[in-house]
């Protein structure tokens, strides 16, 4: 089994928090900012990995399902969804983080 695919919290797996720390991380190193433009590319990166999994996974996927109530995907070889909902939480904590080293950085320049 595999071991991220685990429950940590409600249906929340270490795979769901691969995506935001992944996304998060692209978007950083990538420094898009408040870019809105930048920020759709990003998602649809998201967009094409999610269906380019879908695709790609199928040729391994025999609908072998695992019924156990302590793991989040029931078949690893299908994608959910919900990878585009963490995959985009990942850029919302990037904005959410950029928003407040500005209001941070703007506090200490006001005591200098």
């Amino acid at each position: 089994m595999d071991g991220l695919n685990k429950k940590l919290i409600y249906d929340i797996s270490g795979w769901d928090i691969l995506h935001v720390v992944f996304f998060f991380s692209l978007c950083f190193t990538v420094g898009v900012g408040f870019n809105l433009y930048a920020h759709f590319v990003i998602f649809m990166i998201g967009v094409i990995w999610f269906f380019n999994e879908k695709y790609l996974l199928s040729s391994l996927n025999d609908n072998i399902t695992c019924e156990r109530n302590d793991i989040v995907y029931k078949n690893i070889y299908e994608p959910k969804i919900s990878d585009l909902l963490f995959n985009t939480f990942g850029q919302l904590l990037y904005i959410i983080s950029l928003t407040l080293m500005n209001v941070l950085r703007k506090k200490i320049q006001q005591y200098m």
